[in-house]
């Protein structure tokens, strides 16, 4: 479970670039990630912990690069799908 959330440096940038979307999770003061059942909180020593889908989500919906992000997260995703069944060949 651990690594389906952003870092939280990125995190952090998404937040000073205006991300404020519900999550389950958030940083406290001290870098360290809280869960909580649906949290939308700012405080200023905290920082919101979205997944990486969240983030990906909130990039094409706020910036209008649907099909750019989309059309890449499919394509890295076909290309590990590639990768694997060479290297199990």
């Amino acid at each position: 479970m651990e690594k389906e959330f952003v870092p939280y440096e990125l995190a952090l940038k998404m937040k000073q670039l205006g991300f404020d979307k519900p999550c389950f999770a958030y940083y406290n003061k001290s870098k360290k990630r809280r869960f909580d059942r649906y949290t939308t909180s700012h405080w200023p020593s905290t920082c919101l912990a979205p997944t990486f889908s969240q983030a990906f989500r909130w990039f094409r919906e706020k910036y209008n690069i649907l099909s750019r992000y989309e059309e890449a997260e499919l394509a890295c995703l076909e290309k590990l799908i590639e990768i694997v069944k060479i290297s199990n060949q």
